[in-house]
């Protein structure tokens, strides 16, 4: 069964500071909406995933967990959330702080001061390095002095659709296993059929109501998102 695990962050050298060393979140529902988004994607892609909270504590990830080196490491595939002021009703964030920076400058006091009064809330988030992406992803692509590969950075309005983000523009091949949507924990004899995502167990010995009739169901309530963008998929190969 996947792991689940928190880094302490990533040796800078020469230096007393470690990159990504936040640990945790700075306010209860950013931590466990991250570790939400770590069963999720451990559960999606059946791999060992990491959580990384950057410094300052306000926003973090769980990334799916591989063997490479520094700063490369283990942030390839990644859904997660941060804390954000609010923008007023009506406007883009990018319109809001424009709106400030007309009327006290860019950066500011000000500028911060009137962000940092504004209502704080989490929005999911998602990573994805271009070296594990699928080739025709309509992705906006960064560079930073930090990747070894361009990356895309995306907002969500929910975990369960930056999950089928990740699940529709990963490129699983290049990651070098398959995920399966909804899969079974634990097949020995008489284990219960879990969830994927959410790692609920389906209920034993129901007459009439196997259990994988209970986790078709269950995906189509709870992850509905997941389970439409899987259907798709099956229709595609004729399945």
């Amino acid at each position: 069964m996947a792991q689940i695990t928190r880094s302490t962050g990533i040796a800078i050298e020469g230096t007393p500071y470690r990159a990504g060393g936040g640990y945790e979140g700075s306010t209860p529902e950013l931590d466990s909406t991250v570790m939400a988004a770590a069963e999720m994607l451990a559960g999606a892609f059946g791999q060992d995933t990491v959580i990384r909270f950057n410094s300052d504590r306000r926003s973090g990830s769980a990334f799916l967990k591989d063997t490479l080196p520094g700063f490369s490491g283990s942030c390839r595939v990644g859904l997660g959330a941060m804390i954000i002021a609010q923008p007023p009703t009506g406007m883009s964030r990018f319109e809001w702080h424009e709106s400030i920076a007309a009327r006290v400058g860019w950066g500011e006091p000000e500028f911060w001061a009137e962000i940092k009064a504004a209502p704080q809330v989490v929005t999911i988030t998602t990573y994805l390095s271009q070296a594990v992406a699928v080739s025709d992803a309509p992705l906006i692509w960064s560079v930073s002095g930090t990747e070894t590969w361009p990356y895309a950075s995306n907002e969500h309005d929910s975990l369960s659709a930056g999950l089928a983000f990740l699940l529709k523009n990963v490129d699983t091949a290049k990651l070098g296993r398959p995920h399966s949507p909804g899969h079974t924990v634990g097949r020995g004899k008489g284990d219960s059929m879990k969830c994927g995502f959410c790692g609920q167990k389906m209920a034993k010995g129901i007459k009439g109501y196997p259990q994988r009739e209970q986790l078709k169901r269950h995906l189509e309530v709870a992850h509905r998102e997941l389970y439409l963008y899987h259907q798709q998929i099956a229709k595609a190969k004729g399945g």
